[in-house]
């Protein structure tokens, strides 16, 4: 069973070679896994090995360290002869238990990027060799001096005399080195108070300026609210208005239609009595005032027949004229209250002159 599985040699010797690195979930007791002599270009799919103590990725094309962060109980780490540029800062925290480093033959150019794993005080072995960086001068002794946990390194064993000649060489380039930092941090430190304290500025306009629109906001609501209500009084002061001079309307409209009869009433004479069997047939004869209701019949015994048709013709035509040009008016009256409208101010004023106009006119 997989399962079982302590130890995995996958290192290539003949033509075929693996590009990725794949179910090794089901191995999870895992301890020693070989891919030397590969393809693989990533270092993935390796967290599921909690067990793992040695790897071994030798002669592949692998760029970046990654992947291992889980592995806390790893001790043997080989990456030589690949193409490693940097060293990431989460090694020297992440594998505590790590003895054992090869890094020899990659593209790392920097002595710093290996002084990274400065906190790893249980690494013993160092192999850096055959990159750019270890051909700088001191690098040995710079190494030494701040990986001082080392026994070995680039597979050489380190003296006391080194360490010596280490400390002797770096403690005042260090100290210095420390120091620019130091100045550095304090000018960053100014730097990000600076910042800072503009920021607060900035903040306390910012409140102020939110404060001043709220406060505005809340006038602008009020003057709002006053409006309306202002609107809403007279609005309904504008209905009652036209209500009442709508009412008025009608009864100046009421107020012609009875001067005009009185006015007829007054210029024809006392109609004599008719008798009753004239008196059933009113649908022949239309009201037209006080004087009752008359025949349509012509009688020459009643009343002159040139003088008295000619008198009702006129007054007839002029009562006719009266409520033509009245009609209108009436009219827009009546479809504004059919529609549920208020007769409009302008009909109203309309309505008024020419019905006092007509009164003036009738009264004279």
């Amino acid at each position: 069973s997989l399962a079982l599985v302590r130890s995995l040699n996958l290192s290539s010797t003949g033509d075929k070679h693996i590009k990725f690195i794949e179910n090794l979930h089901l191995c999870q007791h895992l301890q020693v896994l070989n891919l030397n002599h590969n393809l693989i270009q990533r270092m993935e799919r390796l967290s599921c090995l909690s067990h793992l103590r040695e790897l071994q990725l030798t002669h592949n094309h692998i760029q970046r360290i990654e992947g291992l962060e889980n592995l806390s109980g790893l001790q043997h780490l080989n990456l030589s002869h690949n193409r490693i540029e940097h060293v990431p800062l989460w090694l020297g925290r992440k594998l505590r238990s790590l003895h054992t480093l090869h890094l020899q033959h990659n593209l790392i150019t920097s002595l710093y990027e290996v002084s990274r794993l400065r906190s790893l005080s249980s690494l013993s072995e160092l192999s850096v060799a055959g990159n750019p960086a270890s051909s700088l001068p001191h690098s040995r002794l710079f190494l030494l001096y701040h990986l001082r946990s080392l026994d070995r390194l680039d597979d050489l064993s380190v003296t006391p005399e080194e360490r010596g000649h280490a400390h002797q060489r770096f403690d005042a380039e260090e100290l210095e080195r420390l120091q620019r930092e130091v100045d550095g941090s304090q000018s960053e430190l100014s730097r990000l108070r600076a910042e800072q304290e503009a920021a607060v500025t900035r903040l306390h306009q910012q409140e102020e300026t939110n404060r001043a629109l709220t406060a505005q906001t809340q006038t602008q609501q009020h003057t709002h609210t006053l409006l309306q209500q202002e609107l809403h009084t007279k609005t309904q002061l504008l209905e009652k208005t036209t209500a009442e001079l709508t009412r008025a309307f009608h009864r100046l409209y009421e107020l012609e239609q009875e001067l005009t009869f009185y006015k007829i009433d007054k210029k024809l004479s006392p109609l004599p009595p008719c008798s009753a069997q004239e008196v059933d047939t009113v649908a022949e004869s239309p009201y037209i005032g006080k004087a009752r209701h008359v025949r349509n019949t012509i009688t020459s015994t009643t009343r002159n027949s040139s003088s008295s048709s000619s008198l009702q013709t006129q007054e007839a035509s002029e009562v006719h004229t009266d409520m033509e040009s009245s009609r209108p008016l009436l009219e827009d009256c009546r479809a504004h209250q059919s529609t549920g409208q208020d007769a409009t101010p302008a009909v109203i004023r309309d309505g008024a002159e020419y019905f006092c106009r007509k009164l003036l006119t009738v009264l004279n």
